[in-house]
């Protein structure tokens, strides 16, 4: 189950890195219902927007603030549409 592996990741990066994964997973989710992504391609599109997360510059973002916590999830489902449209040219979708 590669969702208990990225979630478990993300518990271990705090607070920033599960919000990511939760906008990451609703985005994905969302995709799939609508038929824009199969069901296997939700952890990918997940994991994928978890390491552009880990390997950008969100970290500082605090998430003290709903403000914070508000901007982080614009990015992290900005970040997942983009995995999205990857995903869809990767499979010709």
């Amino acid at each position: 189950f590669p969702a208990i592996r990225l979630a478990r990741q993300a518990y271990a990066h705090g607070v920033q890195a599960t919000t990511v994964l939760n906008c990451a997973n609703e985005s994905a989710v969302s995709a799939f219902i609508a038929g824009h992504c199969g069901f296997l391609d939700i952890s990918w599109i997940v994991e994928e927007t978890l390491n552009r997360y880990f390997s950008g510059n969100m970290h500082g973002i605090a998430c003290d603030t709903l403000e914070e916590i508000a901007l982080l999830d614009r990015f992290s489902r900005e970040m997942a549409r983009d995995v999205l449209e990857k995903t869809q040219r990767r499979t010709g979708g």
